[in-house]
C-alpha cells in the first residue's frame, strides 16, 4: 500500500493536466481489497435525529496538532460546527494532541492491526452512533483517508482541501472550498460545497503568535527572496525559473529555500541540485524549527511562491513577516488557492501571473524596483493585514451548509414527511 500511497499523495505535485487519474485504478484496487475482506458500503439513508440530540458528524483525521497546518485551517470551523452537529473526531493517538482533540465533543483513537481493520472499526463507529455523515478535513497524507474515499460509512460524506486536489473516489459526495479559491470545477469528481472567501478563517498558530520578530537589518544592496515549501513542492519549471531570474535581474540576488521535510539524506540532495541551477545565487535551508523559519522569512525582501503546488501558509507566513511576493495560478485548486489569497489581500493583479514568463517579469520587476516594493509591504503586508483578511472570518457557515444538506437529504429519503 505504500507504494499506492506515495502515487496518490505525490501525483498532486505533478506539472501534468491529467495528472490525477492515476487515483482511478488506485480506486478500483481498493475497493476491490475492501469487497474481499467484506467491509461493504453502508446503506442507510439520511434520518432525522433522535428527540433532544444532536446530528452525529464523524471527523476523521490525518495530522491534526496545534501547530500543523491542517489544524490551523480548519479547526474553527469544526469547532463552529459544534453548535449544529455532535462532532466525533477519530484520528492516530500521535498524530493529534490535545489542542486536536478539543475540537471535537469526544475523541476516539484509530486502531486496528491493519488499515483494512482500521476503515472497518470508522465503518462500525459510524454504524453505532447512526453517524449522518463523514467529513475529512484532508485526504491523501494518510492511507486511511485514501480508504474511506472509497468506502461509504455514512449517508453523506465531505472532505476539505487540507490537501488540495480530488479523490476520484465513489464515495466522496462533497469537497468543502471557498468559491475564490475553485479554479475550474472541472478538476473535481466531487460536487462543490462552496464557502464564501470568508467562510473558512485559519487559526493563528500558538507559535506564530509568540514569536517576536527581529528587525530587519540595513540593506547591503542584495535583495533576498524567502521560497517557502516543502522538498516535494520543488520541481524542475520552478526551479528553472528561479535560476533565470537569478541570471536574468539586474541587480544582486540570493535566494533563501526554506526546505520543509529537508532531513537527512534529503537535504544534501536538494541543497545539491539547486546548486547545479543557481551556484551562488542561492541558500538551501535544513527543515527547522518554526521560530528560525520565520527569522529567515523575516530576514527577506519578498517572496516567491512555488508552482503549480503552491501555499497557503507560506503565504500566511511570508506576508506576516511584511512580505509581498509573487504567484502563478491555474485550473487546480491547489494552484488557484494562491490567486484566492492574493486577491483577498489586495495584491496587485500584475502579482498574479498564468505563465512562467509573467511570473519572470513579475519577480524582477519586484526585486528591482525597491521602493515600488517597500510601497507595496508596507500597505499590504504584515501581521495586520492576515489578522483581518485571512484569521477572521464567518467560520460558522460551513455548520450551516452541512445542516441544510442534511435536511434536504432527510427531505429526499422520506418525501411524505417532508409534505
Amino acid at each position: 500500500m505504500g507504494v499506492l500511497h506515495d502515487m496518490y499523495m505525490h501525483c498532486s505535485y505533478a506539472d501534468l493536466p491529467g495528472k490525477h487519474d492515476i487515483k482511478k485504478p488506485i480506486n478500483t484496487l481498493i475497493r476491490r481489497k475492501l469487497a474481499s475482506l467484506d467491509i461493504h458500503d453502508v446503506q442507510r439513508a439520511a434520518a432525522p435525529a433522535v428527540a433532544g440530540e444532536k446530528p452525529v458528524v464523524i471527523v476523521v483525521l490525518e495530522w491534526f496538532s496545534k501547530n500543523h497546518s491542517i489544524y490551523r485551517t480548519h479547526s474553527q470551523t469544526m469547532v463552529a460546527m459544534r453548535d449544529k452537529f455532535h462532532l466525533v473526531g477519530m484520528g492516530y493517538n500521535g498524530r493529534v494532541d490535545d489542542a486536536g482533540k478539543a475540537v471535537f465533543h469526544e475523541f476516539i483513537p484509530l486502531e486496528g492491526a491493519n488499515l483494512w481493520e482500521t476503515a472497518r472499526q470508522v465503518r462500525e463507529t459510524s454504524e453505532a452512533r447512526q453517524a449522518q455523515m463523514m467529513y475529512m478535513p484532508s485526504v491523501g497524507m494518510f492511507p486511511i483517508t485514501m480508504v474511506l474515499a472509497c468506502l461509504r460509512v455514512a449517508p453523506t460524506q465531505l472532505m476539505a482541501l487540507g490537501h488540495p486536489a480530488t479523490t476520484h473516489g465513489h464515495a466522496m459526495d462533497y469537497v468543502v472550498v471557498e468559491e475564490d479559491y475553485v479554479g475550474d470545477e472541472a478538476c473535481f469528481s466531487e460536487k462543490l460545497l462552496k464557502l464564501p472567501s470568508d467562510g473558512m478563517p485559519y487559526r493563528a498558530p500558538a507559535a506564530l503568535l509568540e514569536l517576536n520578530l527581529p528587525e530587519k537589518a540595513p540593506s547591503d544592496g542584495v535583495v533576498k527572496i524567502a521560497i517557502a515549501g516543502t522538498t516535494i513542492k520543488q520541481n524542475p519549471g520552478f526551479l528553472n525559473t528561479c535560476a533565470q531570474i537569478a541570471r536574468e535581474s539586474k541587480v544582486p540576488v540570493k535566494f533563501h529555500f526554506l526546505m520543509g521535510q529537508a532531513n537527512g539524506l534529503i537535504y544534501p540532495q536538494v541543497r545539491n541540485l539547486i546548486r547545479r541551477l543557481m551556484g551562488d545565487a542561492a541558500v538551501v535551508h535544513k527543515h527547522q524549527n518554526y521560530a528560525g523559519y520565520m527569522k529567515v522569512i523575516a530576514g527577506c525582501d519578498l517572496f516567491l511562491n512555488p508552482f503549480p503546488f503552491g501555499n497557503t501558509n507560506g503565504i500566511v507566513d511570508t506576508v506576516w513577516a511584511g512580505l509581498v511576493g509573487v504567484c502563478k495560478t491555474g485550473r487546480e485548486v491547489h494552484e488557484h488557492i494562491d490567486e484566492g489569497m492574493f486577491r483577498r489581500l489586495g495584491f496587485p493583479e500584475w502579482m498574479v501571473t498564468k505563465t512562467n514568463e509573467e511570473y519572470k517579469a513579475a519577480a524582477l520587476r519586484l526585486i528591482e524596483n525597491a521602493e515600488e516594493r517597500n510601497e507595496l509591504s508596507a500597505r499590504l503586508a504584515g501581521p495586520q493585514a492576515i489578522e483581518k483578511l485571512i484569521f477572521a472570518g464567518r467560520p460558522e457557515i460551513l455548520g450551516e451548509r452541512m445542516q441544510a444538506l442534511w435536511q434536504e437529504q432527510i427531505d429526499v429519503a422520506t418525501p411524505a414527511a417532508a409534505a
